[in-house]
């Protein structure tokens, strides 16, 4: 009871945590995908990972996303991470891709790990759903 009491008092802490982990898994996925499940120039995707993740975490609380997920949790939430994601891939393309100049990251990653990450994060909302 106290390890439920203690991840109550941190949620937001718990949620953004387990966001990042499926951000970076998205990207982790959209480049195994693009590179036939090898890791080449592994030194760009660990650049890639923190700065996706931070935009990522940025962006979702102008979108309601930084609750828990549980019995509330809907389509309109499934809507908002949409946002949420499409906002934060093209604040992610400009950044990486234009502000610091980086065109050795594969443009197919990009919409790819969009994808993955609105499947992963909205996957996991509804799924909670069902098992709340």
């Amino acid at each position: 009871m106290k390890l439920a009491q203690m991840l109550l008092r941190r949620r937001k802490w718990v949620v953004a945590s387990l966001q990042a982990g499926l951000v970076f898994w998205s990207l982790v996925f959209a480049w195994l995908l693009r590179f036939d499940f090898r890791l080449p120039n592994l030194s760009l995707l660990l650049v890639a990972v923190p700065v996706l993740i931070f935009i990522r975490l940025s962006i979702m609380p102008f979108f309601n996303l930084m609750h828990g997920w549980g019995r509330y949790t809907g389509i309109s939430d499934a809507v908002d991470v949409l946002k949420a994601v499409v906002t934060s891939s093209a604040i992610f393309f400009l950044i990486f891709r234009i502000a610091l100049g980086n065109k050795a990251f594969p443009l197919s990653v990009y919409p790819l790990e969009a994808l993955l990450a609105f499947t992963l994060l909205a996957g996991v909302r509804l799924a909670s759903r069902m098992l709340v």
